[in-house]
C-alpha cells in the first residue's frame, strides 16, 4: 500500500504491519529512511513480528542473540518504547495491564534493532553466525522465510517496468535483497 503524505512529503501512518490473523505482511511503498532502503527496513521489522508469532521460543533465542550484540541499555530502551506506545496508541493501552505493554514494547525494540542491523553488515554477520551455531533450526527457518519472500517478490515484479521513482526504489531494494 502507499500511505498519504503530509505537506512536506513525509509519509503519515505506519510503515508496515504484520497480521496475526493470516500471516500477511503489509508494507508501505514509502516506508524506509526517507526513500532509502524503501522496503528493507520495514520488511526486517515486520519479519521479527512474524517470527515472534510463529515461534515464541525461537524468537526469544533470536532476541537473546540480537541483544548480545547491542551496546545499549536494553531495559531503558524497552521502558522508553513503552512510554511512546502509550502515547501513540492511548486507546489500546488504556486500562491494559503493564505486562502487555512491556511485552509489546520489547517486541518493538527487537524489531527496530533488526532494522538498524541492516546497515551494519558486521553485526548482521556476527548475529547470523551465532544463530547458526546455537540453533540450526531457527537459522534454517529464517533463511527459508527470506527465500520464500524473494520468490514472491520476483513473481510480483516479473516483467514490470516501474514508472515512478518510488517503484524504481522498490525494485532496486528487491534486487539488493537478492
Amino acid at each position: 500500500f502507499q500511505s498519504q503524505t503530509d505537506a512536506s512529503g513525509k509519509p503519515m501512518g505506519e510503515n508496515g504491519s504484520y497480521s496475526t490473523r493470516d500471516g500477511s505482511i503489509h508494507i508501505d511503498l514509502t516506508a524506509g529512511n526517507m526513500g532509502q532502503g524503501v522496503m528493507a527496513y520495514t520488511l526486517s521489522h515486520e519479519f521479527t513480528h512474524f517470527m515472534e508469532q510463529q515461534s515464541p521460543a525461537m524468537f526469544q533465542r533470536f532476541t537473546d542473540s540480537l541483544f548480545s550484540e547491542l551496546d545499549t541499555d536494553i531495559e531503558a530502551e524497552i521502558v522508553s518504547k513503552a512510554e511512546k506506545l502509550k502515547q501513540q496508541r492511548p486507546e489500546q493501552y488504556k486500562g491494559a495491564d503493564n505486562g502487555k505493554l512491556m511485552q509489546d514494547a520489547r517486541s518493538e525494540v527487537v524489531a527496530e534493532a533488526c532494522e538498524t542491523m541492516l546497515t551494519d553488515t558486521d553485526a548482521a554477520q556476527r548475529i547470523a553466525q551465532r544463530i547458526q551455531k546455537q540453533d540450526a533450526t531457527l537459522w534454517e527457518k529464517i533463511v527459508q522465510w527470506f527465500r520464500d519472500l524473494g520468490d514472491r517478490l520476483h513473481k510480483a515484479y516479473k516483467g514490470l517496468d516501474p514508472d515512478s521513482q518510488i517503484a524504481r526504489e522498490a525494485k532496486k531494494t528487491i534486487q539488493q535483497v537478492d
